[in-house]
This record gives structure tokens, C-alpha cells and sequence, in this order.
């Protein structure tokens, strides 16, 4: 667990840095870690990325029905990161909130 939780701290730090702002927090959960947005002290569940192998990760979103739909593609952690944050990126901006 405490390998999932520096990946949890270096994601949240590159998600960051690539958006402008501290907002998004990522959470372990099992084998996936949770994309978040604090929402005025209230973390809303936007995203995850779910390890497959040791050096392949997905990345799915949560929809308004619950479910998690996945993107269409699998890669490297870092383009995961890219792929969520240029797909998701609205949705992890603090002033939608």
C-alpha cells in the first residue's frame, strides 16, 4: 500500500502541475486510483486509473448513471495522465464547481 500511495502524491503532483491548481486530489483504491476535485471541502469522484500490468494503465470516468466508462486507449501512466487531463479537463476545473 505505501507504493500505491506515493503514486497517489507523484500523479496528483503532475495533474497540478499541468492544470494550475491544487484541486485535484488522487486517492488508492485497490488496484485504481481515484481522480478527485475538492468541491469546497467535499471530494467529488471524477476519474480513475486502474493499473493492468506493471507498466500499462487505463483510465475510465465516472458517468452521471455511476458506471465507469473507460477511454478508448491504455498506455503509460504519464500518458494516461495526458489523455485524462485533455479529455476530463473541464471536469477537473474547480471554477465548474
Amino acid at each position: 500500500m505505501p507504493q500505491r500511495l506515493a503514486a497517489a502524491v507523484d500523479i496528483e503532483t503532475k495533474i497540478a502541475k499541468i492544470l494550475g491548481h491544487q484541486a485535484v486530489k488522487v486517492k488508492p483504491y485497490s488496484r485504481h486510483l481515484l481522480i478527485q476535485i475538492d468541491d469546497n471541502g467535499q471530494l467529488d469522484t471524477i476519474a480513475r486509473l486502474t493499473q493492468i500490468n506493471p507498466k500499462t494503465y487505463g483510465v475510465s470516468f465516472k458517468s452521471h448513471t455511476g458506471r465507469w466508462d473507460p477511454l478508448p486507449e491504455e498506455g503509460s501512466c504519464d500518458e494516461m495522465i495526458t489523455m485524462l487531463v485533455e479529455e476530463l479537463g473541464p471536469y477537473l476545473d474547480p471554477a465548474n464547481y
